[in-house]
């Protein structure tokens, strides 16, 4: 019968190894460093797991930081975009003060464009050009029609003056009608007053009352003829 054992030793501890120790050991070694690489996996999955959050936040900062440049940029274009409009309705008048207003706005809104200054810059351009062009047409069409007044007035003045002495022309037509028509009233007038005893008075005087009265009907269709001719001048 062997010695007996210590009391409180543990099994395999302070006396000859058992039976199948050796095994065990081996178990416990394995199932440790199991429990180490599952430890270790799971540390490394944080790690990664922090990485992706940390890039994730800086992603997000960076986007906030974008968005915020373009609103900027976007604002500072809308409102020199706001004066580019106003060219739209540019008149003489209005074009320096116009091109003033852009000019400052210009210089205070630009830089902020950013990545919009090239396109900010050619809508600028384009628009001054395309806003003197339409101040220079406008002047043009101004001139053309002053001129074009100024030819109606005088057509209309000398349509005037020509109605003028048309109408003149014309009392003296009337007046030698008139005078022609009294001429004839008072050779009948005479006539019926005298005694005509032979045929040659009478003849005499109605060769006469018919001069008379071709000299009245002559002289009214000179008038009447007149008017038929220069009546649509003498209504300018």
């Amino acid at each position: 019968v062997g010695s007996p054992m210590p009391m409180g030793a543990p099994a395999g501890v302070g006396g000859p190894p058992r039976p199948g120790q050796p095994g065990l050991m081996a178990q416990q070694q394995a199932q440790q460093a199991k429990i180490q690489a599952q430890a270790q996996k799971i540390a490394e999955q944080k790690a990664q797991q922090e990485q992706l959050r940390l890039k994730s936040e800086a992603e997000a900062k960076q986007k906030a930081v974008e968005m915020k440049k373009k609103q900027g940029e976007q604002q500072a274009a809308m409102v020199i975009r706001k004066d580019i409009m106003k060219l739209k309705g540019v008149t003489p008048e209005s074009f320096e003060k116009l091109k003033e207003e852009l000019a400052v706005t210009m210089g205070t809104e630009f830089e902020k464009c950013g990545s919009l200054q090239s396109s900010i810059q050619t809508e600028n351009d384009k628009a001054l050009a395309a806003s003197k062009e339409k101040v220079e047409q406008i002047i043009e069409m101004r001139k053309k029609n002053e001129e074009r007044l100024k030819e109606m007035e005088k057509t209309r003045e000398e349509a005037r003056e020509k109605a003028t002495e048309l109408l003149a022309e014309l009392g003296l037509l009337v007046e030698a009608a008139e005078k022609a028509a009294t001429a004839f009233g008072e050779r009948v007038k005479s006539l019926s007053e005298k005694s005509l005893l032979t045929e040659s008075a009478v003849n005499t005087a109605c060769s006469k009352v018919e001069g008379e009265a071709e000299a009245f009907l002559e002289k009214a269709k000179a008038a009447l003829d007149f008017i038929k001719e220069k009546g649509s001048e003498i209504k300018a």
